[in-house]
Order: structure tokens, then C-alpha cells, then sequence
């Protein structure tokens, strides 16, 4: 009995892996796993310090945006919650994201993942007013896929081979 009670008194105290690290930050990728049998999917999502998030999906069709607000749980769990429009009928929703450096991976709990790549919101203004182009730099992706991305004055291209 008593290792019961101390069983279920640790189990609601795991820490968040993710802390400090979403307040304030945009990001976006390009490795989007087939979407509803759509591929070559886009997107990006930014996470206000206030608790709020915005989400678009870029697809061959259009663009699919929500937004809601989050709050971290324990250790790498986030929580979509208020998501409009719904999603598949759904307004809330858990993601296992891990940060490390300028890139997040974002997992749902069928094992999808994306990879995501940090958003330098003050470098994004800057090129776009500036209209230069930056050398473009080469990221490896877990499945091998090699990102490639360039800015210039009219954005952030990312190919992917």
C-alpha cells in the first residue's frame, strides 16, 4: 500500500523538457509527411509567450491555418488546446516536441514526426528588405534527407533531395 501512494504521488511531477524554450519562437519546415494523402506539404508555427500558437499548413491545394493556445506538460509533452477551425474534428491535441539548438521535432502520438528549423524573425525582415541572398547551407535530416535552404528578398527557399 504504501509503495502505491508514493508510486502515484511521483507520477504527477515530471518536469517539462520544454520550459523557456517555445516562448516567443517561429518555426518552419519543409519535411512535412504525407498530409491526408497529400504530399510536398509545408508549414509553420509560432509560439507566443502568451500561451497562444498559430499553425499553417501549406499544401499543393491552398493553405490550411489554426491557431489556439498551448501550455508544456511533462517532459517532452505540449499541449494544443481551443484549436480553430477543429482538425479532423478535434480541438485539442498532445505533441511530444524536443528543442535542441535552432531545430524542434514534433511528434504526435502515431509517431509522426516533423522537423522543424527556427525562424530568426529581426534575419527574416532584414533579407526581405534588403533583397540579398544568402549562401545557402545544408542541413541532414534523421531519414537521410538533405534540406538545402537559401534566403533572399523574398523569403526562406528549402529544397529537400
Amino acid at each position: 500500500m504504501a509503495v502505491a501512494a508514493v508510486a502515484i504521488g511521483t507520477t504527477g511531477c515530471v518536469k517539462s523538457e520544454n520550459e523557456g524554450k517555445l516562448e516567443g519562437t517561429k518555426w518552419a519546415s519543409a519535411y512535412v509527411p504525407e498530409f491526408k494523402g497529400v504530399k510536398g506539404a509545408t508549414a509553420t508555427v509560432r509560439f507566443t509567450e502568451g500561451g497562444q500558437f498559430s499553425m499553417e499548413l501549406r499544401v499543393p491545394q491552398g493553405a490550411i491555418r489554426c491557431s489556439g493556445t498551448w501550455r508544456v506538460g511533462g517532459g517532452t509533452a505540449v499541449y494544443l488546446e481551443n484549436v480553430a477551425p477543429a482538425l479532423g474534428g478535434q480541438t485539442s491535441f498532445t505533441e511530444y516536441i524536443t528543442v535542441g539548438g535552432d531545430a524542434m521535432t514534433m511528434e504526435d502520438p502515431d509517431g509522426t514526426k516533423m522537423v522543424f528549423t527556427r525562424i530568426d524573425e529581426a534575419m527574416e525582415k532584414a533579407a526581405k528588405t534588403q533583397g540579398s541572398t544568402s549562401n545557402p547551407s545544408k542541413t541532414h535530416l534523421p531519414d537521410g534527407t538533405v534540406e538545402t535552404t537559401q534566403r533572399n528578398g523574398k523569403g526562406v527557399k528549402k529544397t529537400y533531395d
